[in-house]
């Protein structure tokens, strides 16, 4: 299971994903749990995984919110996920 979001971007270290809490002081998501060495957290290949496919997750939630926004009733419903994108892509959240 990977750890529960949301995660956050390190403003100071960009290269540096940040998880709301750590367990026994290792954050779950830093590099050096997720590659290797003597201390993984034990969500950290989870973790790894779901960072490799987080790129091909935003490429299907923004083709499913694509065709969603087509039909007018489901526009309300895709708002959480523009937001979600937006975040994704580092663009302004409305």
């Amino acid at each position: 299971m990977h750890t529960k979001g949301p995660w956050k971007v390190d403003k100071t270290n960009l290269r540096k994903v940040i998880a709301p809490h750590s367990v026994n002081g290792f954050d779950p998501l830093t590099q050096e749990n997720v590659i290797g060495g003597a201390s993984v957290h034990p969500d950290a290949i989870d973790n790894a995984r779901l960072i490799a496919a987080a790129p091909e997750l935003l490429e299907a939630l923004e083709d499913v919110v694509y065709v969603l926004n087509k039909l007018s009733e489901w526009e309300d419903y895709t708002k959480e996920a523009r937001v979600i994108i937006a975040k994704a892509k580092g663009e302004k959240q409305t």
